[in-house]
């Protein structure tokens, strides 16, 4: 039987618990505003272990989404002092 449009498919993401996934070519945004704690640890260059104590920690700020530890972005860029610290590179001058 060939596939036709308004024949039913295997199961929807919705029917499996899962909220679906946006494509680039979809309306809305689709930035990230959180990454995983492996992710973060990635970020910076450092180990998943270290990422999970700074947390542990509270040098890093994490959100807990039901059961999983996640990392909003701006925490990242505050831990390295991006925001401030870019400008004042920028001024710098060599003696």
């Amino acid at each position: 039987m060939p596939f036709d449009e308004h024949s039913p498919q295997m199961g929807t993401e919705r029917e499996h618990g899962r909220a679906p996934q946006r494509t680039s070519g979809e309306s809305g945004d689709t930035r990230r505003l959180a990454v995983s704690i492996e992710e973060a640890a990635a970020m910076l260059g450092i180990s998943r272990t270290l990422a999970y104590e700074l947390v542990h920690r509270r040098e890093l700020r994490a959100i807990r989404l039901g059961r999983r530890l996640v990392v909003p972005l701006v925490a990242l860029e505050e831990l390295v002092g991006l925001e401030g610290e870019i400008s004042a590179t920028e001024g710098a001058t060599s003696r």
